[in-house]
């Protein structure tokens, strides 16, 4: 009771803190970025899936959060260390990232450097199959979970690809799915997965039993379409409710107490653009960025094409050792990033 009521006399708040990225097919910049994934050292690997005219630009760039760039390496084709429509990656504790492609239907693993180490996977229904995955994480085990996005399935696999189990099937009763998309676990091991079609977001244990969904079933309906959701050590709940093109954050209680349309500013990549290409600064100087909308705007979508700082396509959030919170955002090639701020 003690513990129950110390967490509920903890408040948690996202402030904006800086912005990263720049449009760019190839060098430093990303394009159309789905998920990014942080490594021991601090380093951001931010993945490219851009779109099928432009395939050079799919590819996993390297950063960090003082914009410093460090390369990227990938190449598109359904040859081993390819890959055609990357969805999400994920390091595990040796600092090799795995990466799920649903085209490919596999898993691809990479060292830091960008060697290709090995793959696994094949199209099907079959336990251990796989159709469209989506969302990787690890569990605190260290075994693979994969969302297994047209199954309508979880699946857990050791890190070497022997399958173990599977949960899940369509449906939109509680511990169904409807075309899920995001992973990750919490500190207890729990499984937070992002029910995307059923615009909810579902909790389970790490056996697949399903403990709690957001909204709970008296609630009112408050994402549309989340895409990723992540959980910190307090209990809060971090949502990139694509569909509305916000974050939204709940309480340990399942309560909405936040929601972020973004403050996303200038990046270093941005700004040294602009000074080298005087024309399109002077152009951008003299634009209204932040318009007053007119009534022919109905859509959070339309909203966020036409105002630079908000959120447009926010696909996948995740959280560092250090307290920070990234949004990344596939329609404007950039991660705005949030330091979570306790007051006890």
């Amino acid at each position: 009771m003690e513990m129950d009521k110390a967490m509920r006399n903890i408040k948690s708040k996202l402030n904006y803190f800086n912005t990263i990225g720049l449009v760019a097919m190839e060098g430093r910049g990303f394009s159309n970025p789905v998920d990014i994934a942080i490594d021991s050292t601090q380093r951001i690997y931010v993945l490219s899936r851009t779109n099928p005219d432009q395939t050079e630009g799919i590819r996993i760039g390297i950063c960090n959060m003082d914009s410093e760039y460090f390369g990227d390496f990938g190449e598109y084709g359904t040859g081993k260390g390819q890959f055609i429509w990357p969805t999400s990656i994920v390091f595990d504790s040796a600092d090799r990232l795995f990466l799920a492609d649903e085209y490919n239907n596999r898993i691809s693993v990479f060292d830091k450097s960008g060697k290709f180490i090995f793959c696994w996977g094949e199209q099907g229904k079959a336990e251990g199959k796989l159709n469209g995955p989506s969302g990787i994480t690890f569990d605190i085990e260290g075994n693979l979970l994969v969302v297994d996005h047209l199954n309508n399935r979880i699946q857990k696999f050791t890190d070497k690809g022997e399958f173990i189990c599977t949960w899940g099937q369509k449906g939109s009763g509680l511990g169904e799915f409807n075309l899920p998309w995001g992973i990750s676990v919490n500190n207890l091991g729990e499984v937070i997965v992002s029910d995307w079609r059923n615009n909810r977001i579902q909790k389970f244990s790490s056996e697949g039993k399903i403990l709690n969904s957001y909204p709970n079933s008296d609630g009112f309906n408050i994402f549309n379409r989340p895409s990723s959701a992540i959980m910190d050590d307090d209990g809060y709940l971090y949502v990139a409710d694509w569909g509305n093109e916000m974050v939204k954050v709940l309480n340990s209680q399942g309560e909405l107490i936040q929601q972020l349309k973004g403050e996303g500013s200038l990046s270093v990549w941005a700004e040294e653009f602009l000074d080298a290409n005087l024309d399109q600064k002077k152009f951008r100087n003299q634009s209204d960025l932040d318009p007053v909308l007119d009534k022919n705007v109905k859509t959070p979508y339309e909203a966020s094409s036409r105002i630079e700082k908000y959120f447009w396509g926010p696909i996948s959030i995740k959280i560092d050792n250090q307290g920070y919170l990234y949004i990344v955002e596939t329609n404007r090639h950039r991660l705005q990033v949030y330091s979570i701020v306790k007051d006890f």
